[in-house]
């Protein structure tokens, strides 16, 4: 590599690292009921052309429906176009082009007829050269999204599901690993979430590196604001608090 890069790979064997999440909690319609009724098993697989489609014509409409409600940043996303610019990304990266490409991640769950349909969707660039904590790669979490209530009502009908953004951020620090690297993320929060998605993120476990005298990244020289990072230690404390919700033997692709 030399992409300055000095921190130690946590898993050196790619064998060993963990699987990605294969359940999340579910809840029912009841008022002010938010106990988990049970773990539905989900599936997070490589985003396709056909996954991006169903959303943009399905989900979309709901989320920016559901946005008169609640405030969301994706809202007003286009995510074909999303889809796109990974192509873009890995087009203008040569040097993680073969290795390390950017790509899609999709959670996939069975809805009230026992049909798969994506319930979330990420996508990340595995080694992103950077200026955050220092200078060197952090897997960047790039745009993410999950399945609003008015969906598990129309959809699932009975039963809806928690944790699915969380579940997309563990896969996150799995790429981070996967990818030879200490499980970091950097972030973007895109200022339509407010304030409230800040502090979504701060729960996690995300800080803002504050703003930049020296650009974020080589192509992002004039928005220095609003990024986050998410350091290695926080990054193994999600991965042992998700343990509970992997499938034992399992490896992820």
């Amino acid at each position: 590599e030399s992409d300055h890069d000095t921190s130690e790979a946590i898993y050196p064997d790619p064998a060993k690292v963990p699987p990605y999440v294969a359940f999340v909690e579910a809840s029912s319609f009841k008022p002010g009921d938010r106990e988990s009724v049970g773990q539905v098993e989900v599936e997070i697989v490589r985003m396709t052309a056909g996954h991006v489609e169903w959303w943009h014509d399905t989900m979309q409409p709901m989320i920016k429906a559901s946005s008169e409600l609640e405030s969301r940043a994706d809202a007003k996303w286009n995510w074909i176009r999303n889809f796109n610019l990974l192509n873009v990304h890995n087009l203008g990266h040569l040097s993680t082009r073969s290795a390390h490409p950017a790509f899609g991640l999709t959670m996939i769950a069975p809805n009230a007829a026992g049909e798969p349909v994506p319930v979330g969707m990420m996508t990340l660039v595995p080694r992103y050269l950077c200026n955050s904590d220092r200078f060197g790669s952090k897997t960047y979490t790039w745009f993410v999204s999950s399945a609003p209530e008015s969906f598990y009502r129309e959809y699932f009908k009975k039963l809806k599901l928690h944790g699915v953004g969380k579940a997309l951020f563990d896969a996150a620090i799995i790429a981070s690993y996967r990818a030879g690297l200490d499980g970091s993320l950097l972030l973007h929060a895109a200022p339509e979430g407010g304030k409230e998605l800040v502090s979504l993120y701060e729960g996690m476990g995300f800080k803002s590196i504050g703003s930049r005298l020296l650009p974020v990244t080589l192509f992002r020289w004039i928005d220095r604001k609003g990024y986050m990072l998410l350091q290695a230690k926080a990054a193994a404390r999600i991965i042992k608090r998700n343990d509970g919700y992997r499938r034992k033997g399992y490896v992820a692709d």
